[in-house]
């Protein structure tokens, strides 16, 4: 599912959704504000072209079980648990009470800082990377990707 599909499936008002990207499971808009009220987790906005200004959180892959423990004690119900997308519904999915973060501006930067600033998130994601739950495969793509940003030019 893409973000498109879940926030309009999710406007719907019958169910939530989890869905895995890389290394983290992101909820968004009504799913976002019910996990954040029984996780106490913030609330993100983003900017997408467009879908305009979206609301996400989200949370490692290594958090997910006690995610799940968390909905169920909230009387909350898991209608579907794939390795991609965890569905649950009856959680208050309104927005009171929900703190919201804005989206951080970060400035365009030069040539010598991109290089900068990009080996610095290679090795900040290196450290935070969670290799004891990754299987070959995502270990695998994982590298590829942080190779390409490593030798991306803009």
């Amino acid at each position: 599912m893409t973000e498109s599909e879940v926030i309009a499936e999710q406007a719907k008002g019958n169910s939530c959704f989890l869905i895995k990207i890389g290394m983290f499971y992101n909820a968004y808009n009504e799913g976002a504000y019910a996990l954040a009220k029984i996780t106490g987790y913030k609330v993100k906005t983003k900017q997408r072209k467009r879908l305009g200004t979206i609301y996400v959180l989200g949370f490692p892959i290594s958090q997910l079980p006690k995610i799940i423990t968390k909905i169920k004690e909230n009387n909350g119900n898991i209608k579907r648990n794939t390795d991609d997308v965890v569905e649950f519904e009856g959680i208050d999915i309104s927005s009171t009470d929900v703190v919201v973060a804005a989206e951080e501006y970060t400035q365009p930067v030069s040539e010598t800082n991109r290089s900068s600033n990009v080996k610095e998130m290679v090795l900040r994601e290196l450290r935070e990377y969670d290799l004891s739950n990754s299987s070959p495969m995502d270990a695998i793509n994982f590298i590829a990707k942080l190779k390409r940003e490593l030798q991306r030019k803009d």
